[in-house]
């Protein structure tokens, strides 16, 4: 059995890191969209046939309704065993961080405080 010399081993995984690193590393996806507006993101809720509420963010929410519904075949897997939806509740978003954020707080909230939050702001038909 041969041995290494000491740092040896770690040397050659940085040289490894360091190609990966230089070459945009091995799992790199190349079919990236480009880049959506920050302008564009919104937050919504959406309610099934059977009463639940579906919290989300979309940058383009006639799209993403279409997709629930079974359209397009890149639906919230929630769906599949809900029922169609329909828009309850739609709020603008700063940015996609600000709709994450602020989807993340809405799905916190108890069934009785999103309820609250749709009376106060319906959602207008995209």
């Amino acid at each position: 059995m041969t041995r290494t010399a000491p740092g040896e081993a770690t040397r050659a995984r940085h040289n490894h890191a360091a190609a990966q690193h230089a070459t945009g590393g091995r799992h790199r996806r190349q079919d990236r969209a480009a880049p959506v507006s920050d302008a564009a993101w919104q937050v919504y809720i959406v309610q099934t046939a059977r009463g639940t509420l579906y919290t989300g963010v979309t940058t383009s929410l006639a799209r993403r309704l279409q997709e629930h519904a079974g359209q397009g075949g890149r639906g919230a897997r929630f769906f599949r065993f809900a029922g169609p939806a329909a828009l309850r509740y739609v709020e603008a978003a700063a940015g996609r961080g600000a709709a994450l954020r602020r989807e993340a707080e809405i799905k916190r909230l108890p069934r009785s405080a999103k309820l609250a939050l749709i009376a106060s702001r319906p959602a207008a038909v995209p």
